[in-house]
């Protein structure tokens, strides 16, 4: 039932509201940074944000059909265990030499987001399915934003 909801092709109110609130997120975190810091913010959000994805399909499970049966399947194999070290070097590379020390928490922060949306999503559709890898995506970049924003106030 869960999944027939969330393949509806309308947008609700409920997901216009998610939507515009993570876009003001996204809007306010790179209103408040100066020029000098965008360009690593944008790399190490981006970064984190594409690892996080890795890091969902890898630890979930796939779903019966659809985009995230495809990918999430496709990390249970070897591929997919060089797949995930891959993005992680990668991602750490890009976050320690865009922001040192402040980039791995940012990176790390995506991790969390992405441990927590598959746990939920194995709570309430049993797998992990393409929408909820593009929620991941999505939610992982603002909130690595958000990290970085507030790490660099303190």
């Amino acid at each position: 039932m869960k999944v027939t909801v969330m393949r509806d092709k309308a947008t609700g109110a409920g997901g216009l509201a998610l939507g515009l609130i993570n876009t003001l997120l996204l809007v306010s975190c790179l209103w408040t940074v100066s020029a000098d810091i965008f360009i690593p913010l944008m790399l190490v959000s981006e970064t984190s944000a594409k690892l996080a994805m890795v890091f969902a399909a890898f630890i979930g499970k796939p779903s019966s059909d659809g985009v995230g049966a495809v990918f999430t399947g496709n990390m249970k194999s070897r591929r997919g265990r060089a797949a995930l070290t891959g993005a992680i070097v990668f991602s750490v590379v890009i976050a320690v030499v865009a922001l040192r020390i402040r980039g791995l928490v940012g990176s790390a922060s995506a991790l969390v987001v992405a441990g927590s949306l598959v746990m939920l999503s194995h709570r309430h559709f049993q797998s992990v399915t393409g929408d909820v890898l593009g929620a991941v995506n999505e939610l992982a970049r603002s909130c690595t934003l958000l990290i970085l924003v507030v790490f660099r106030w303190l």
